[in-house]
């Protein structure tokens, strides 16, 4: 798409153009032009699926303790929320979990005990 001239990738304020008016042929009007939607990851599910022995080590009350950032106490609490269903806490533990990640790439070892 960027080999063509921006006035056939945006129109005014229509980004994708083209795109559009190629599926105007193909599909009805109102899902062509509807707005913008958001994307989400099923954040929720993947803590409580196939990240949750991840989350149960990275996110452990040691490992917690020896960085020293969060109360672990409190993040065992929305962990523990979150898994029984009682509130959806999955942004935050995904959060939590890939700035554990984040530092023991950046700066080695697993904590800073």
């Amino acid at each position: 798409m960027f080999t063509l001239a921006p006035n056939q990738r945006i129109r005014g304020n229509v980004q994708k153009f083209l795109l559009k008016k190629v599926s105007e042929r193909y599909l009805p009007p109102e899902i062509v032009h509807r707005p913008k939607a958001p994307f989400n990851a099923p954040l929720r599910a993947w803590m409580r699926g196939p990240l949750a022995c991840m989350v149960d080590d990275l996110l452990s009350e040691a490992s917690l303790k020896a960085r020293g950032f969060y109360d672990p106490r409190a993040v065992r609490t929305l962990i523990e929320s979150d898994r029984r269903g009682v509130q959806d806490h999955g942004m935050v533990l995904w959060t939590l979990l890939t700035t554990e990640i984040w530092f023991r790439t950046f700066f080695g070892g697993q904590t800073s005990a």
